[in-house]
């Protein structure tokens, strides 16, 4: 999805927060999704806002069933925080490299 569509984006990024709230206990991968989007559309601030707000409430710490080990994929609390920040200060460049490669293979295709 292209910033051509920042309702769209925005929208998505509405959803992902939804479902963020109607699981608390499993919104690591669900806040990267909304991070994601909030990135795309320029309220960068904002998301990692909240990320740091959830971090500071102990809401960040994977799956509250005692099952988060060492091997689990996302980091916890203040590295989750971290993770996120770094990732998304690379991740414009990369989108923007996709974003026109795409513009550059519809002005090819016939």
């Amino acid at each position: 999805m292209t910033r051509k569509y920042p309702s769209v984006i925005d929208a998505d990024a509405a959803n992902w927060l939804q479902l963020e709230k109607q699981h608390p206990s499993d919104n690591l991968g669900l806040l990267a999704a909304w991070v994601a989007d909030e990135c795309r559309i320029g309220h960068q601030d904002q998301a990692y806002g909240t990320v740091t707000s959830l971090e500071a409430q102990g809401k960040l710490g994977g799956l509250n069933d005692g099952s988060h080990t060492a091997n689990d994929p996302w980091p916890t609390g203040a590295a989750y925080v971290k993770a996120l920040k770094s990732f998304f200060d690379v991740a414009p460049v990369l989108v923007r490299h996709r974003d026109r490669a795409a513009t550059r293979g519809a002005q090819t295709e016939v």
